[in-house]
């Protein structure tokens, strides 16, 4: 019985030892299973979040995109509705002014704007005066008699006051002139 005895203790131990073999085998295979679906996983996250991180971009910049085509077409509309009320509020002026150039101070105005430029012209030669066709035919005569200039026409379309010409000298000085570097300095 001894041989019966060995042989089973080799059975044991054989039995042993390929229960931890397999036991060993299959910490391998799991620890390899578990190491690679991290591997696995982890690539899945990063493509997940390569993705999502694309997708953020987009529209971030498709957001960006709307946020500057919002804002600039807000600034055109801005500035259309600026240029129109500009041109209501010259008009207006205008009309004002219009009104203004029929009125007793309004010949004052004038003379006081023709002494001011011709102060302004420190002896020039060959200096004009213009002044509009309505100012020309209402004051020719006085403005000829008092200032001792050369008189023109200029266009009514500048309303009043006048505008000095010389050889070295142009100067500006109509109602219609002033408004619009008036209209321009608010506009700065």
């Amino acid at each position: 019985m001894d041989l019966e005895k060995k042989l089973k203790e080799l059975e044991e131990s054989c039995l042993k030892m390929a229960s931890k073999e397999t036991d060993a085998i299959k910490e391998d295979i799991k620890q390899e299973l578990e190491d690679q679906m991290k591997v696995e996983l982890d690539e899945y996250t990063n493509r997940k979040e390569w993705n999502f991180n694309k997708t953020i971009e987009k529209l971030e910049k498709d957001f960006m995109k709307e946020v500057f085509y919002f804002q600039t077409q807000c600034k055109k509309e801005i500035l259309k509705a600026k240029e129109d009320m500009d041109k209501d509020l010259k008009k207006i002026v205008i009309k004002k002014l219009e009104d203004y150039t029929k009125s007793d101070d309004y010949k004052t105005y004038l003379f006081n704007s023709i002494d001011n430029v011709l102060k302004k012209s420190n002896g020039s030669s060959n200096i004009s005066i213009g002044i509009t066709s309505k100012d020309y035919t209402k004051y020719k005569a006085e403005i000829k008699k008092s200032k001792k200039v050369n008189l023109n026409e200029i266009n009514d379309c500048y309303i009043g006051g006048c505008i000095l010409k010389s050889d070295e000298i142009y100067i500006n000085n109509t109602l219609l002139n002033n408004l619009e570097e008036k209209m321009m300095q608010e506009n700065e």
